[in-house]
């Protein structure tokens, strides 16, 4: 029944060309419905457990959504220059999407001065007097509130802070960048740096690179597999046949998504090569047979000897196309149980296309071949050998299996048993900006404003107690400070602000100055007094009303979650110990959530490959009527991947969005050559007794197939090098593996 239903191309060849037609013209009509989404909730999970908490906090303390405008010149302080930042200022409130903006017109600035204590913003409107400017600068740079936010320790770098209201739509991130763009462009030149970031730039900078990328990753690795299929095959129409199959998945799978609303992201951009180079993989199998039964059939039947071949074919691959299809498609569909949004939608993807290419694979390319397919071969020589670079590999691959198969499997027990260890201390990441090359001009600004300022990266320590004026008790003021001692001591973050800061800030300049001074008052009705000198706005994010909860804001500029998992797992143990139960608190930010997504991979992994190793055992199983059968054929499947991943954890490869999916792919690819040589050792097993000559004989009738096949996969995708996100490849064993990572 499966040879015939390959053999539905041959015998019904109208029917089937225009079924192709009809569902590729259906699929390109959704083309231009297809929608890209890179934004940041892409990448947190849809049942993320500190939400609740983040929407409370958020809605007492204001947003962790910012965007910076980062301002650099040697002559800042100038009155031209500080007319161009108010005119940025005032322009960056007046658009829709922004709920406050912060810089040194509205930053509050206090200081004695001749024992009277001096409360007004830095600058109130753009001065021409240059003594008021030197005057305002000195200011500035005095307040431990203001250096390293709004300005750095040598006066020459300053900062807009735009703080956004929540995302209304997929358009939201683009529509964010492009507005502060058009503000801040007209003056580029007036300053030796201008830029924005924040995380509607990294959004849009991902939309752009993933457009880029998928302009010319399709083509370059359909070139890559042309080149290496014509040097295999050494045949020009078996290269065009799996560029048609792939090209017509490629079209169904985005029409598709676009028909069914479901956006491309990041991971989007390795679709055309994924599905070009692993549907490729199937076509190069039955071409391969096609090829070598040409040399059974001597005929002059140019027609009769095109269908007879094709015909061979369907029946000697009819069981494992359909299997290593249905195997495939399972590996990309493993990754929807996912909670992250983004893989969810690739698991989805990639599935679709698989099976769309598998299933116009099996309709399409017998067709083409009973039609138009070659009627000689060069890969089988007149002696009925296996020549050219195939060959030469099988030689040697046979060499090693028949002098020194003890040694093989040593060195790959060894291998596999070191990488196993070594896969235990993966580390999993989901920070976006790890997606950019170092040299990404985003990367770049951001190691600026980190250098200069403090980190782009905010995350909140909320305190709640419930009860009214509990923060203005001095021993709960003095937790703070120890809180603040404690992350000052780690030495990791660049900034952490809260309440005592505004407090202590007052009490030093009411002591004239005192550092010794520069610490809470600790006489309640001193802290009512101490914030009349700040205006609403200075303190909204760091107290609510009835000084029941406070927040300290902290900046960094960490980038791996693995990292900052562990620094935030040790600073809650200690907040908890200097807390003692006096009030509660919670760690809360986008990114923290972000970062939480990683743990979830590792999790949504192991269960993706556990589900998907059990189908293959069982489905293996029923092939060959034999658990042990099904046991032999995880052998091969199992060791790429543990291979991959102890290389990973070797050279610091976190697991992430992109690398998540590293297993399953491989087992969906190396499945492939697996139940192709199985079936055939099967077949092979029923008329020879000798076992040994069994295997010789499959591994003969497999070597074109298996050897093109592994080297166009390890070709094709060695063409992800070149995205613009940081990638690195590896072959392992029978399996590639594409790994996006910061390493």
């Amino acid at each position: 029944m499966k040879s015939s239903f390959l053999e539905t191309g041959i015998h019904f060849k109208w029917s089937v060309l225009i079924f192709l037609v009809i569902i590729s013209i259906v699929a390109a009509v959704g083309l231009p419905k297809l929608t890209v989404d890179t934004s940041m909730d892409s990448l947190i999970a849809n049942d993320e457990p500190m939400r609740p908490d983040y929407d409370r906090v958020i809605e007492e303390f204001g947003s962790d959504r910012t965007t910076i405008i980062y301002l650099k010149d040697v002559n800042l302080w100038s009155p031209e220059k500080l007319a161009i930042i108010d005119e940025i200022h005032y322009a960056l409130q007046d658009l829709d999407f922004v709920s406050k903006v912060d810089s040194l017109y509205t930053a509050t600035s206090i200081r004695d001065v001749d024992g009277t204590l001096d409360s007004d913003t830095v600058l109130l409107d753009p001065p021409t007097d240059l003594e008021e400017i030197a005057q305002a600068k000195d200011n500035a740079l005095y307040s431990p509130l203001l250096r390293k936010n709004f300005i750095s320790d040598d006066g020459i770098v300053t900062a807009i802070n735009v703080t956004l209201k929540p995302s209304s739509g997929p358009e939201f991130d683009q529509v964010v960048t492009n507005s502060i763009e058009n503000i801040i462009a007209p003056h580029r030149n007036n300053f030796e740096k201008i830029f924005a970031v924040g995380s509607p730039r990294i959004a849009t900078e991902m939309n752009k690179s993933l457009l880029s990328d998928l302009s010319w990753l399709g083509p370059a690795a359909a070139g890559v597999l042309m080149a290496t299929i014509i040097v295999f095959l050494r045949s020009g129409f078996a290269a065009f046949v799996p560029l048609v199959s792939a090209g017509l998945a490629i079209v169904w799978t985005f029409g598709f998504m676009g028909w069914l609303g479901i956006p491309m992201n990041i991971l989007s951009a390795m679709l055309p090569t994924l599905i070009v180079v692993i549907g490729a993989t199937e076509d190069t199998h039955m071409l391969s047979v096609y090829l070598a039964s040409l040399k059974e059939k001597e005929t002059i039947d140019k027609h009769k000897k095109r269908r007879d071949a094709a015909i061979v074919m369907a029946r000697h691959v009819g069981i494992p196309v359909i299997l290593t299809t249905l195997t495939t498609f399972m590996g990309f569909a493993s990754n929807g149980f996912s909670a992250i949004g983004m893989i969810k939608d690739f698991a989805f993807a990639s599935a679709f296309g698989v099976a769309s290419n598998g299933l116009i694979t099996i309709l399409f390319v017998p067709l083409i071949l009973n039609w138009f397919g070659p009627l000689k071969t060069k890969i089988i020589s007149e002696d009925k050998e296996i020549s050219g670079i195939q060959g030469l590999i099988l030689h040697g691959l046979n060499y090693l299996r028949k002098e020194h198969p003890g040694k093989v499997m040593i060195i790959t027990i060894l291998l596999f048993s070191f990488c196993l260890f070594k896969a235990f201390d993966l580390k999993v990441s989901n920070a976006p900006l790890t997606y950019f090359k170092k040299g990404h001009p985003l990367v770049v600004q951001n190691e600026d404003i980190h250098n200069d300022l403090s980190g782009t990266k905010i995350f909140y320590i909320a305190f709640e107690s419930g009860e009214q004026d509990t923060f203005k008790q001095p021993e709960n003021l003095n937790k703070l400070v120890e809180i603040k001692k404690l992350i000052t001591k780690q030495g990791k973050f660049d900034q952490a602000v809260s309440i005592i800061d505004h407090l202590s800030l007052v009490n030093r300049e009411w002591s004239e100055g005192d550092p010794d001074e520069f610490r809470p008052p600790q006489m309640p009705m001193l802290v009512d007094q101490y914030l009349l000198f700040f205006q609403k706005r200075d303190i909204e994010n760091y107290i609510n009303h009835d000084f029941s909860s406070a927040n300290m804001v902290v900046r960094h500029n960490i980038q791996e979650s693995y990292q900052l998992k562990i620094l935030i797992s040790e600073l809650d143990e200690e907040i908890s110990s200097i807390i003692d139960g006096g009030f509660s608190h919670v760690f809360v930010g986008e990114d923290l959530m972000i970062n939480n997504a990683a743990d979830r991979l590792m999790a949504a992994q192991v269960g993706s490959i556990g589900l998907l190793l059990a189908v293959i055992v069982l489905m293996m199983s029923i092939l060959f009527t034999s658990w042990r059968g099904g046991a032999i054929s995880l052998i091969p499947n199992l060791i790429p991947i543990v291979w991959a991943f102890g290389l990973m954890s070797i050279l610091n490869i976190p697991i992430n969005p992109g690398t998540a999916t590293v297993a399953v792919i491989a087992i969906g690819i190396a499945i492939d050559d697996t139940i192709h040589l199985l079936s055939k050792f099967n077949e092979e097993s029923r008329t020879e007794i000798d076992r040994d000559i069994a295997v010789e004989k499959t591994v003969r009738y497999e070597a074109i197939p298996v050897i093109s096949t592994s080297i166009s996969l390890m070709a094709g995708f060695a063409v992800l090098v070149g995205v613009q996100y940081r990638c690195s490849i590896w072959g392992v064993s029978r399996s590639n593996y594409v790994i996006c990572s910061d390493s």
